[in-house]
């Protein structure tokens, strides 16, 4: 809305009243597509790679843009230090 009211103080009085509510119109249009395009681009995948039986146990994968991440959570001690060790491996 700050933006939209620069625009409007923008405005010249000569102008017609048609190329006020043009240019006011445009402004609007204009802060709508980058409102839409940042929202489109803010929005991340997940992607369950394992099920377990246990309820709140998870492990996915997450892609945001062209970020990604591998999340866990309540895993047992015994699979995140297998995890660890693996990552280890390939790490050295």
């Amino acid at each position: 809305m700050k933006k939209i009211s620069v625009a409007s103080v923008n405005v010249q009085p000569e102008q017609s009243y048609d190329e006020q509510k043009d240019a006011l119109i445009n402004a609007v249009k204009c802060e709508l597509k980058i409102a839409a395009a940042k929202k489109d681009s803010d929005k991340a995948m997940d992607t369950p790679i394992a099920d377990f039986e246990t309820k709140g146990v998870y492990v996915r994968k997450r892609v945001k843009g062209r970020n990604f991440s591998y999340e866990s959570g309540r895993l047992p001690k015994a699979m995140l230090n297998e995890l660890a060790r693996v990552i280890g491996k390939h790490n050295t």
